[in-house]
């Protein structure tokens, strides 16, 4: 569930962590409870569909190794179409767009924020700011990923940029020693155990 070669989140955990993210979505489109729901219902069926389709692929020696790829990129491009077409049955085109725009990202990254902020016992506003925080981070960056192209250097600088943003955000939400916790926990780390082991090009979905 943690992606290729990154941190595994057991089954029980990615649950919650898919609940949180679903339920920052559905607040920033201020749904309903029983919008709510189902959009969580889509997201759960559409993670479980990327993740067969990305082990399936990763078997089959087609998804490029670890870092993902091609192969990986149209995967999650169809994913996110029907997660997209299953959310305009109760949603809103627009509505429908902006939730999978976020969602459809299959971002392990914000899995693994997500998991840390709910492991550090804040308030429940407290919580609720900062995951819309991040949930906003999650949003810019996919954008910023597709305006960049493939041009690594480019998306590197902007994810630099927007991670000093949302440092800066949580800044106003967390006390200084929660947010100190956050930056230690969510570190980016090339290749050594632990925090956030992915730059900005390697935010492959979760298998």
């Amino acid at each position: 569930p943690g992606g290729f070669g990154g941190p595994q989140l057991a089954p029980e955990v990615l649950a919650k962590v898919m609940e949180a993210q679903s339920n920052s979505v559905a607040k920033s489109l201020s749904l309903n409870d029983e919008q709510s729901k189902k959009l969580l219902d889509a997201y759960k069926v559409s993670r479980e569909s990327i993740g067969k389709a990305v082990q399936a692929a990763m078997a089959a020696g087609g998804a490029g190794g670890a870092g993902g790829g091609g192969a990986i990129r149209e995967l999650m491009t169809a994913e996110r179409g029907k997660l997209e077409t299953a959310l305009k049955a109760f949603l809103t085109p627009e509505q429908a767009t902006q939730a999978g725009a976020i969602l459809g990202t299959f971002n392990p990254r914000w899995d693994m924020m997500v998991n840390v902020l709910d492991g550090m016992g804040l308030e429940e506003k407290v919580k609720t700011d900062a995951m819309k925080a991040v949930t906003g981070f999650i949003a810019e960056s996919a954008k910023a990923r597709e305006a960049a192209g493939g041009d690594r250097d480019a998306m590197r600088a902007k994810s630099q940029e927007l991670r000093e943003k949302l440092d800066g955000e949580l800044g106003k939400i967390l006390s200084a020693d929660q947010l100190a916790k956050w930056k230690e926990s969510t570190a980016f780390r090339r290749g050594g155990g632990g925090g956030a082991r992915r730059d900005s090009q390697g935010d492959t979905p979760a298998a």
